[in-house]
């Protein structure tokens, strides 16, 4: 988050999972942690899909106030090889007790859509792989760039 010179915005931002800033020019910064130890592919579980939806609704209150100004979104991936390896198969055939995978079904898909559904341009850069899941939310920006000698999709 430092790189981007964003504030980190507390109410959008969850643990070793996502992080939301917002630069002085008025661009908001959305961080996949990529934390080695939890997460380090940005792997759909609940606790990224909640933390994804927690950051999305800070966005969206910020935006609200009548002094927010000028806004966009950027999306980056703190992880050097992956944007997002899409949904984390162990967890998913596996789950953690008590984790509800009918609740995290119904989170999941509308997260891909709530960088469209902004009011504001919105980009990700995809730096790494981007599969499944991860590809799915990063159509729905409306700009995607990725390094040509970098990842697949």
């Amino acid at each position: 988050m430092e790189a981007t010179g964003a504030r980190i915005l507390e109410a959008g931002t969850t643990k070793d999972q996502v992080s939301l800033g917002r630069t002085d020019s008025g661009v908001f910064v959305i961080s996949l942690v990529a934390n080695k130890n939890v997460n380090g592919e940005n792997r759909w579980t609940l606790a990224f899909t909640e933390a994804i939806h927690k950051a999305f609704d800070a966005i969206e209150l910020e935006l609200e106030k009548k002094e927010t100004g000028p806004a966009s979104l950027l999306v980056v991936s703190e992880s050097p090889k992956f944007f997002s390896n899409g949904v984390d198969t162990d967890y998913f055939f596996n789950p953690p007790e008590g984790i509800d995978l009918a609740y995290w079904n119904l989170l999941v898909m509308p997260a891909f859509i709530r960088p469209i559904m902004l009011p504001i341009p919105t980009v990700c850069a995809i730096n790494g792989h981007a599969f499944g899941a991860g590809l799915m939310f990063a159509c729905g920006f409306d700009y995607r760039l990725q390094r040509s000698d970098r990842g697949y999709i």
